[in-house]
C-alpha cells in the first residue's frame, strides 16, 4: 500500500468505527471512558483501586481527571469515570449530592434537603471526587429514579 491518500482514508475510517462502537463498555463524554455500575466503591481503598483501573489521575496538585462514581441525572444508574474538568467543591452546610448530567455532559448537584431528617447533619465540605465519604449520595433506587433515603419517597404505612 504505497498510496498515501488511501492510508489516510483507511485511518479515518478506523477512527470513525472506533468512536461509533462504544456500546455500553464506554462512551466519549467529559471524560475519556465511562462505565455504568450497580454499586460505587464504598471506601477510600476501593475508590483508589477503581481509579487505578480506569487510569485516572490521583495527583493532588493537578485536580483534573479524577475518579468519580456518581448517579446520572435521571437517578437510573451509577456511572464511573475520570472527569477531565475541574472538580467541584461542596461547601459545608449545603445538603447537595453531585450527579452527572448526561445531556449537559457535566457535573451538577442534587438538593438533598428531602433526605431523612438527621442524615445530612454531619456533612462537611468535600470535593466531588471524595463522595465515597457520603454513601447516601450514590445509593439510589434505579427503577424508582430516586435516592434510597429521600424521606419524601419512602413508602408510608397505613
Amino acid at each position: 500500500m504505497s498510496n498515501p491518500k488511501l492510508k489516510v482514508v483507511l485511518v479515518l475510517v478506523g477512527v470513525v468505527f472506533l468512536v461509533g462502537s462504544n456500546d455500553d463498555h464506554g462512551e466519549v463524554v467529559a471524560m475519556e471512558t465511562s462505565h455504568r455500575l450497580s454499586r460505587c466503591p464504598r471506601d477510600e481503598k476501593k475508590w483508589q483501586k477503581a481509579s487505578k483501573r480506569l487510569d485516572c489521575s490521583d495527583d493532588v496538585t493537578y485536580p483534573k481527571t479524577r475518579y468519580h462514581c456518581l448517579p446520572i441525572d435521571s437517578l437510573s444508574s451509577l456511572l464511573e469515570f475520570c472527569y477531565n474538568r475541574t472538580r467541584v467543591q461542596v461547601i459545608k452546610g449545603q445538603t447537595l449530592c453531585m450527579i452527572y448530567d448526561e445531556k449537559m455532559d457535566m457535573l451538577n448537584h442534587y438538593n438533598c434537603s428531602m433526605f431523612e431528617k438527621g442524615y445530612t447533619d454531619n456533612w462537611y465540605m468535600y470535593y466531588c471526587d471524595k463522595i465515597y465519604k457520603f454513601p447516601a449520595c450514590f445509593e439510589i433506587e434505579p427503577y424508582q429514579h430516586r435516592f434510597k433515603i429521600e424521606a419524601s419517597c419512602q413508602p408510608t404505612s397505613r
